[in-house]
């Protein structure tokens, strides 16, 4: 039986098995599909553009398998999509400019690929990302400029350098940016987030002038991780 045959299938969660081989075209035709976890197998192949097709699509686990290729620019027909995971494979390319139509989303993960460029400068439009992931990637720019309606964010892992758009995140409770390679400022920005009580650094790299290397800031936190890194001066002061 081809799984194009199963036209009231919602749920499809194969997680942690040895599924090898690639994902069956066929899965296109499944249109009733909201519920999609085939994360922690052994997936080659790249991401079908079919999968576009799914328009009922919620939630997209591909995480950990070894799936090649690019992001289709067909994912930005999952209007509904609110959880897109695909961590820990070896995809490649630029994110499609059609992710910005995404604007349910609440979770992204594409942390340990090969991607380049830039996220999507409008992804956030939605107003809904909760938590993103994108580090050990390639990125030039993690984080879009257009953070006005990140009222939302509780979570952030990025790689490269920090926007001053960063401090219009005034909803922001945890910002995560341990295990990244951060370049460049920390941000005085960073203390227009009255809300943030959970700050989480480890900076690789410090582009702080020697004697300007302080953050200050009237931020009230109760957790500080500030881990090692090879910078002159004292890196983070809280006021």
């Amino acid at each position: 039986m081809s799984i194009g045959n199963s036209s009231k299938l919602i749920d499809l969660e194969l997680g942690g098995n040895k599924i090898d081989g690639s994902i069956p075209n066929e899965i296109g035709q499944v249109k009733s599909l909201a519920i999609l976890y085939v994360w922690d197998n052994h997936l080659t192949g790249s991401i079908l553009v079919s999968i576009g097709q799914l328009k009922s699509l919620e939630e997209i686990y591909l995480s950990g398998n070894h799936l090649s290729g690019s992001i289709p620019a067909s994912i930005g027909n999952l209007t509904s999509l609110a959880i897109f995971s695909l961590f820990a494979n070896n995809i490649t390319g630029s994110l499609p400019p059609e992710m910005n139509n995404l604007t349910n989303l609440e979770y992204l993960f594409l942390s340990n690929n090969f991607l380049y460029g830039s996220l999507p400068e409008n992804i956030c439009l939605g107003g809904r990302l909760k938590r993103v992931a994108v580090g050990y990637n390639h990125f030039i720019d993690s984080i879009p400029k257009s953070m006005r309606n990140y009222s939302s964010l509780v979570r952030y892992k990025v790689f490269g350098i920090l926007p001053c758009e960063l401090g219009k995140a005034t909803q922001v409770q945890k910002f995560d940016l341990s295990s990244n390679l951060l370049v460049g400022k920390i941000l005085n920005e960073l203390g227009q987030l009255r809300l943030l009580y959970v700050l989480k650094l480890n900076v690789r790299k410090s582009e702080q002038n020697k004697h300007n290397t302080t953050y200050r800031g009237s931020v009230k936190m109760t957790y500080v991780l500030v881990a090692p890194v090879r910078a002159s001066g004292l890196l983070l002061i809280l006021q």
